[in-house]
């Protein structure tokens, strides 16, 4: 839910812009606030907590919030009815607040009527039913662990929707519309195609299209998949006045947890790992190996006055082969939030000197301390990363240790 949140926030900046890029910065603009794609999803949170009618709960958070904008004019006119009815709206809208079913839903069951019962009651087409359902679905399975193109095949075989294109594949042609055919499905992409939360949100909002609502939807599924990173739910929690905090104070209660064991790290890969050429693309080239004290690297750290540094990639997470553009991705990706943490890098590549595995692009991230070094390895489901001290002999800190 506050994945869902966090992304309208974000891609409210950006809306009717036609921005077209992932490396926006700062996240959260000055221009960011919440919009009406977080009021319905609180809106939807409460009647479900509470066991409530839902179209009178929502109904009552837009008329708390009518003021704050960002309405459609059919939605508007449906809130403010002496009695309102289901319009028929084939729009993104029962999908950008459908997040909470996914997290409180027990059930595949579950999860179609409880969101056919939250969308019905304004976006009754069939395309706006399906599409919210997708976005429920996607939620519950990610939560359960299911894995991103599993989710994608799935959603595929019910619904039609496109899941193999990625955001790289939608962006240059996409334009803005808020038709759940059209938005929804792109949304969902961005979700399944990001190797992070943050970087799903970049891809809602680089499509240059619905950019609150796209970010909305992908952000809550991209919560179940990845979590948020702490940093980005405090900045969050600084934008939501107290009865939006309570609420999302209240759902965070009753949401079943979920417990998802780490892939094991075989004793045989545990060695694999520790026999890796890390070979660091400095001029000239030297590898390094772990447990042995590497002469080039002390000398480059102790002539860029670095104490730490980590050797890491993004590619092939817990040793479960991606094609070339997947891991290309995720790389760029890695890049990406090295960069947003102002660290100098040199590129390298790790390789076994006798095993079939391709050799893996890296990083060798310098002045970095061991927590971010943990944070990155966990975030692109890293096995293992490789850590150096001053003293220049590398060790290999393996998952169980962050």
């Amino acid at each position: 839910m506050l994945g869902s949140i966090i992304g309208d926030i974000i891609g409210s900046a950006y809306e009717f812009s036609g921005y077209k890029s992932k490396t926006f910065t700062p996240l959260f603009h000055l221009k960011s606030r919440f919009t009406d794609d977080t009021i319905c999803t609180v809106g939807v949170a409460q009647a479900l907590l509470d066991n409530a009618d839902p179209a009178t709960t929502l109904i009552a958070w837009c008329d708390r919030y009518a003021e704050n904008g960002g309405w459609g004019r059919a939605f508007a006119q449906w809130f403010t009815a002496s009695k309102p009815e289901p319009y028929g709206s084939w729009g993104n809208g029962g999908a950008m607040r459908v997040s909470p079913v996914g997290f409180l839903a027990t059930s595949e069951e579950a999860v179609i009527t409880m969101s056919d019962a939250v969308t019905n009651i304004t976006h009754n087409h069939p395309e706006a039913v399906a599409s919210a359902q997708a976005v429920a679905l996607a939620v519950f399975w990610a939560r359960q662990g299911v894995r991103a193109e599993d989710i994608a095949a799935r959603l595929a075989e019910r619904y039609g929707y496109p899941l193999h294109l990625t955001p790289d594949d939608i962006r240059p042609g996409y334009k803005r519309t808020e038709r759940a055919s059209d938005s929804v499905p792109q949304a969902i992409s961005c979700a399944l195609h990001a190797v992070s939360y943050e970087d799903a949100i970049r891809n809602a909002v680089s499509l240059g299209g619905d950019s609150d609502t796209i970010a909305a939807i992908a952000g809550g599924i991209a919560e179940a998949m990845f979590g948020i990173p702490d940093e980005i739910k405090t900045e969050a929690w600084t934008y939501l006045p107290a009865d939006i905090r309570e609420v999302v104070t209240r759902f965070y209660e009753e949401v079943p947890p979920i417990t998802r064991p780490r892939p094991a790290l075989s004793p045989e890969l545990l060695q694999a790992f520790k026999e890796t050429l890390y070979t660091v693309h400095h001029k000239p080239p030297y590898s390094m190996q772990i447990g042995v004290r590497c002469e080039p690297l002390r000398a480059l750290m102790a002539t860029s006055h670095h104490r730490h540094a980590a050797f890491i990639t993004a590619w092939n997470p817990f040793s479960q082969p991606l094609t070339a553009k997947e891991n290309a991705t995720r790389q760029a990706a890695l890049v990406r939030d090295v960069d947003a943490l102002g660290l100098a890098y040199i590129e390298g590549i790790g390789r076994h000197p006798s095993n079939n595995w391709p050799g893996e692009h890296s990083l060798l991230v310098l002045g970095i301390d061991e927590v971010a070094a943990k944070t990155l390895a966990a975030t692109y489901g890293q096995h293992a990363f490789v850590w150096a001290t001053s003293d220049a002999v590398p060790v290999l800190v393996t998952h169980d240790a962050y």
